[in-house]
């Protein structure tokens, strides 16, 4: 028998535990690790799976058995698992409570108990129709991320021929690096307290429109210069498995098709397809944190009266075109008519004025979402493009 208490790992061969930290003391006979700084979720997680891969579970472990310590004792690493592991749990109780136990009321007849499993049984084709886009990358980049991504994500999703398939992946692609090096050009601005500045130092913006190549070297600039603390989820853009370098892939790829000296044949484009798809895929994966960005359009920022003030805006939901209303507290004053970027990393919200606005589009007479598209040194005027490829000002040229 061996004492346990709060933040200890216990188990025995597949199947271990981090006791919460209010456990308490209690004994046990199973085995008991106790990590140093109670960072139990990482050593967890690896006796978990390192007992699955082997071909049969151990029972014990010993002071040979390796772990990696490194990992362990990095809190943010375990502060990450213990997201995983909420995650976890919340997609369980969820699950749990969706379809009933037709058999629960046992005071029930069997004609009510019939009724009950056949609204249950149409109930489970529905979960199931719901539950499998959360396999799917591009299905849960369509659902959470922002919207230029989101938009493209659903144009890819819904192409029929290989022709508009592989202009839709290329798209994507181009997207997701416009969407991160908006907000990289955003990091940028708010440092320099001023965009006027720092777009005339940017030649690779103020030359032509805004390319797949130009907000790469943003990414690149900015992660290079060091920490990130207003959005730190961009710092990891360089490292090995990174969106930089599947984008720098996937731009050269879109460059040797566009130099094409002929149109393509279908077999052609369906191997492009095939060696596109899973290099878009990583890319989207590598930019996971943009789901857990709000852009926010604050109309109005109001005193709360208790040394607070309300929030009142909109914001568009994945790729849903209609911009939807909120309303919640903050402790600070934000500038209204602007959209705002905030992370679960964010110290506070980062302004993306002017690189990212809300504005009505003359063509579609529709609320846009335009994002940076060229900066004129001369007259210092911005131009704006939405995912339509509409201009703001109107380019009527």
């Amino acid at each position: 028998m061996a004492i346990c208490t709060g933040g200890d790992v216990v188990g025995l061969a597949g199947n271990w535990r981090v006791l919460p930290a209010e456990f308490g003391d209690a004994v046990t006979g199973l085995t008991v690790l106790r990590p140093i700084g109670n960072n139990g979720r990482a050593l967890c997680e690896w006796m978990r799976t390192r007992a699955s891969e082997e071909d049969v579970p151990y029972s014990r472990v010993s002071m040979n058995s390796p772990v990696p310590v490194e990992l362990i004792k990095d809190p943010e690493f375990n502060a990450h698992l213990d997201d995983l592991d909420h995650g976890r749990a919340a997609l369980a109780v969820t699950t749990s409570r969706i379809l009933p136990n037709v058999f629960q009321g046992m005071q029930a007849g069997l004609d009510e108990m019939r009724r009950v499993a056949k609204a249950s049984a149409y109930e489970a084709r529905i979960i199931e129709e719901l539950v499998q886009p959360l396999g799917d990358p591009v299905r849960r980049a369509e659902w959470t991320y922002p919207y230029h991504v989101a938009a493209l994500a659903r144009q890819y999703r819904i192409a029929t021929t290989s022709a508009h398939r592989k202009d839709a992946l290329l798209k994507l692609a181009e997207g997701v690096a416009r969407c991160v090096g908006v907000l990289a050009v955003a990091v940028q601005i708010h440092r320099d307290q001023g965009y006027v500045d720092t777009l005339r130092r940017n030649r690779s913006l103020s030359q032509g429109g805004a390319t797949f190549g130009t907000w790469e070297k943003q990414i690149e600039a900015l992660v290079k210069a060091g920490p990130m603390p207003e959005l730190p989820e961009l710092e990891g853009s360089l490292d090995p498995g990174g969106v930089l370098g599947t984008l720098r892939e996937l731009r050269g790829m879109r460059n040797d098709s566009s130099h094409a000296s002929r149109v393509q044949p279908e077999h052609k484009l369906e191997r492009e397809v095939e060696t596109l798809q899973p290099l878009v895929v990583a890319a989207l994966e590598s930019v996971g944190w943009l789901s857990a960005l709000r852009w926010e359009l604050v109309d109005t920022c109001a005193y709360a009266g208790n040394g607070g003030f309300t929030l009142i805006g909109r914001r568009l939901q994945g790729s849903h075109p209609d911009w939807e209303p909120f309303e919640r507290s903050f402790p600070d004053t934000l500038d209204p008519d602007r959209i705002y970027v905030e992370g679960p990393s964010s110290p506070r919200p980062l302004p993306l004025w002017p690189v990212a606005r809300a504005e009505v589009c003359e063509d579609c007479d529709a609320r846009e979402l335009f994002l940076f598209h060229k900066f004129d040194k001369t007259s210092g005027d911005i131009t704006m493009r939405c995912g339509r490829d509409h201009k703001f000002p109107r380019d009527d040229t």
